[in-house]
């Protein structure tokens, strides 16, 4: 008896918790022949908003400079990132990275740019969970050519928690940097 009650318990429990966390989906890959661990210096432009709220780029942007850091990448801190890009007249729009990566890299002395998009609809009025749709583009900076590419989704998450669990689920597939020797 304590077992099947221990049994229900726990299939109660998962089945409240379950419902709670956010669905995760992504998929993502590089480019053929591309060996994306040597790209060891990274910025990371301001996430195109294409729907939804304007603090979900920058919940993303710093969830995925924090996964690629863990990774052993040197990442450009986005304060700085957009003070700099503001002061050269770059933009940062997903429809001109691929034209403006060199002059990025050159800027940043960095191997790639990563970029891309975000839209995020809230579920209800409270705007609490939120459906999230994010694409990323990494560019090299040297050729302006794309070297990975991934998409994904978040359902039913806040922002940040969507931000946080995108970003760890597209850096499973990423290869830790290489060591500059």
């Amino acid at each position: 008896m304590k077992r099947t009650a221990s049994v229900f318990l726990l299939f109660i429990a998962l089945t409240v918790i379950g419902c709670e966390l956010p669905i995760i989906k992504t998929d993502s890959s590089p480019s053929a022949g591309v060996d994306l661990a040597q790209y060891r210096k990274i910025v990371i432009v301001d996430f195109q908003i294409t729907g939804g709220s304007d603090r979900a780029s920058f919940l993303f942007h710093d969830a995925l400079s924090k996964q690629l850091s863990k990774l052993g990448y040197d990442v450009v801190g986005r304060i700085k990132t957009k003070r700099k890009m503001k002061d050269a007249g770059v933009s940062s729009n997903f429809a001109t990275l691929t034209r403006n990566a060199p002059y990025i890299g050159q800027l940043f002395g960095v191997d790639a740019v990563i970029g891309g998009t975000i839209s995020s609809f809230p579920l209800g009025d409270e705007e609490i969970f939120f459906n999230q749709n994010v694409s990323i583009t990494m560019i090299d900076a040297k050729k302006g050519f794309t070297v990975w590419f991934g998409a994904g989704s978040c359902k039913n998450g806040t922002l940040k928690g969507c931000a946080k669990r995108t970003a760890r689920s597209f850096m499973k597939k990423f290869p830790r940097a290489h060591k500059r020797k």
